[in-house]
């Protein structure tokens, strides 16, 4: 008897739990991840994303999307798939758009496939993007292609003029810069945030998924 196959149907299978049901049940974790990075096993340590992947739906069904919200977890597990697969944003928009149960209205669209990439990547997508969106985060544009592409171009590492070879010591923490320094250090859930600083440079903003990052490495 294969018992990784049953394990698998039973994981894929809670995915069909509503999104409007809460708080998301260990079930659907270990399946959404097994669906998403083939790391059911990681479900111990990945709490804090799922307590970030419960908020960024409330959010939506906030913001009014309620046909997409009344969905499962399945629908955002398969528009995800789309997006690893390297499928561009038009194409995904056109599969949602032309499914026979299809009611949403073209915005709601676009901010289902924002929330599928933004809970993807930890890292808030928009179809526009903007500095600080509405949501008062920094937002990563993805208007066409892959969201691979969009967030190469956004994240290109820049060319800087390198002073010198030292290195920062065990000290340089972020408790130390906030003690040392008197730089508030503000939590963020958003990768794009990372480092930027604020209200005259003495806030700077700190991703802290660790857990999220390590699952990226498999």
């Amino acid at each position: 008897m294969n018992t990784t196959n049953g394990s698998q149907g039973s994981e894929l299978e809670a995915l069909k739990e509503p999104l409007q049901k809460f708080p998301i049940s260990g079930s659907v974790q270990e399946g959404l991840l097994e669906a998403l990075w083939e790391a059911s096993d990681r479900h111990s340590s990945m709490s804090p994303y799922f307590e970030y992947y419960s908020k960024r739906i409330q959010r939506m069904r906030l913001d009014g999307c309620h046909e997409f919200c009344a969905g499962s977890h399945s629908d955002i597990a398969a528009i995800a798939r789309r997006i690893l697969e390297g499928t561009t944003r038009d194409e995904i928009y056109q599969e949602m758009a032309s499914a026979a149960n299809s009611v949403s209205s073209a915005l709601d669209t676009n901010h289902a496939i924002d929330m599928c990439a933004s809970l993807l990547v930890m890292t808030e997508i928009e179809l526009n993007g903007s500095p600080a969106g509405l949501s008062g985060l920094t937002a990563v544009p993805w208007k066409r292609g892959s969201l691979n592409g969009a967030l190469a171009k956004y994240f290109c590492p820049q060319r800087t003029l390198q002073a010198d070879r030292s290195k920062l010591g065990k000290v340089f923490t972020a408790r130390n810069l906030s003690r040392i320094a008197g730089i508030e250090i503000r939590w963020t859930t958003n990768l794009a945030d990372h480092l930027r600083l604020v209200d005259d440079d003495q806030v700077v903003f700190i991703f802290h998924y660790a857990s999220f990052l390590q699952l990226q490495k498999r």
